[in-house]
């Protein structure tokens, strides 16, 4: 495993947050995936906003079909206020594109979900947020999974 040290997180950050164009092929991607959580950590509320979690936990968990599932989570991402959406969208994209190489790099939409899900989406009830794990998980894994085809294809951000 490849240590990641905070100084190459504060390297990152700071080329990112300054004038410079960063050029990721040269850090590691772990350093990257650091960087990358702590902005979502770090953000003023979740990615997916807290008072959604109760419709969005409720949109995995009560259907058994997945297709039931996606139309539920199509509505409620739809939802989103615009910035919420549009950084989920990229977000999403990004993550599916580490997943589309899955055989190399061993990331799953799912693997990928364990480490993405608590920092984009947090319960009002601390005490749910564990209970709900493998929905949360289920959750952005299933938005990783159809992003480009499903969730974001032919967006136009005026609504369907």
């Amino acid at each position: 495993a490849e240590y990641m040290g905070s100084s190459e997180l504060k390297a990152l950050r700071k080329t990112l947050n300054g004038s410079q164009t960063a050029d990721l092929a040269s850090w590691s991607p772990v350093v990257i995936a650091g960087v990358l959580k702590s902005f979502l950590r770090e953000m003023p509320q979740s990615l997916l906003p807290p008072e959604m979690y109760d419709e969005l936990i409720a949109a995995v968990g009560s259907a058994f079909v997945v297709g039931d599932k996606l139309r539920a989570l199509f509505v409620l991402v739809h939802d989103l206020p615009r910035a919420n959406f549009d950084t989920l969208e990229a977000l999403m994209r990004l993550l599916a594109a580490v997943a589309a190489h899955e055989s190399e790099n061993r990331m799953s939409p799912g693997a990928l979900a364990v480490v993405i899900a608590p920092n984009i989406l947090s319960s009002p009830a601390a005490v749910n947020a564990l209970a709900d794990m493998s929905l949360q998980v289920e959750l952005v894994a299933l938005l990783i999974e159809y992003a480009t085809n499903y969730f974001f294809a032919d967006w136009d951000g005026q609504g369907y």
